[in-house]
């Protein structure tokens, strides 16, 4: 624990000092929508990365709705993680409308999830996106 602690401290405007720390050290039972990233927020953004570990963490713990948002800067972001992130909302995230609630109006997101909603068969998610978004 000390270095871990002795690297936040000397770079603590570092997000990826705060996400790994947070993660590591983090008590067992920590409270739903407690966050990972309002340490880490400076003059810019963190990056997709810190977003995705962030939703990482919230997925482990059961917190599909902390993860979820998350997630969605991500989306919002890049698209490298785009099937990785809807294999998770397949499976944890009740309502493709949650989803794209979150993606709001990110046309490349947004077309990319319908993608994926057809190509697993999930037409009254795909609808609903169509819908909702075009």
């Amino acid at each position: 624990m000390g270095l871990y602690t002795e690297a936040l401290r000397r770079d603590s405007a570092n997000p990826y000092r705060w996400s790994i720390w947070v993660k590591l050290f983090s008590p067992p039972g920590i409270g739903t929508g407690t966050l990972l990233l309002p340490p880490c927020t400076g003059a810019e953004p963190p990056g997709s990365q810190v977003w995705l570990r962030d939703a990482n963490f919230h997925f482990e713990l059961d917190e599909p709705q902390d993860a979820l948002r998350s997630a969605a800067h991500v989306l919002k972001t890049v698209p490298d993680y785009d099937s990785v992130l809807f294999g998770y909302f397949d499976r944890l995230i009740d309502s493709p409308s949650a989803v794209l609630a979150q993606i709001g109006d990110d046309r490349r997101a947004t077309r990319s999830y319908l993608q994926h909603l057809v190509g697993t068969g999930n037409m009254d998610g795909a609808r609903a996106a169509w819908t909702t978004h075009w």
